[in-house]
């Protein structure tokens, strides 16, 4: 997964983006088109599925946002974590990777979480 597109009920679709250190949280301004990779004939043909993996966050309502920031560097962003009160989920970058992973990630040394203003 290279980028995520999530549906916020007030505010519409956006794609999420965590690669090099830096996150991009940026509007869409129409509904992604689900699409197998034989349906694409273009040189970056990657192919847009839906992902099972969030039904649990239907209908929850969204707090906050936080990134997961290295500490001292200044591009050092490697993923983001949603707060829905009660639970949430995170969106990591590894190696051009993106996860996604129910709860807060064990923080090791020198990763921090930084609230997002959404």
């Amino acid at each position: 997964m290279l980028v995520l597109f999530l549906r916020f009920s007030r505010s519409g679709w956006f794609s999420l983006d965590v690669g090099e250190g830096v996150l991009r949280i940026l509007p869409v301004d129409s509904e992604p088109k689900l699409l197998r990779l034989d349906e694409i004939s273009d040189d970056f043909a990657y192919p847009i599925q839906s992902s099972r993996e969030l039904d649990r966050y239907f209908d929850k309502n969204l707090i906050a946002v936080y990134k997961y920031v290295i500490s001292g560097v200044e591009d050092g962003c490697i993923g983001v974590y949603f707060d829905f009160g009660d639970c949430g989920f995170s969106v990591l970058e590894s190696e051009g990777n993106l996860s996604i992973t129910d709860g807060v990630v064990g923080a090791s040394e020198g990763i921090a979480l930084s609230k997002l203003e959404i």
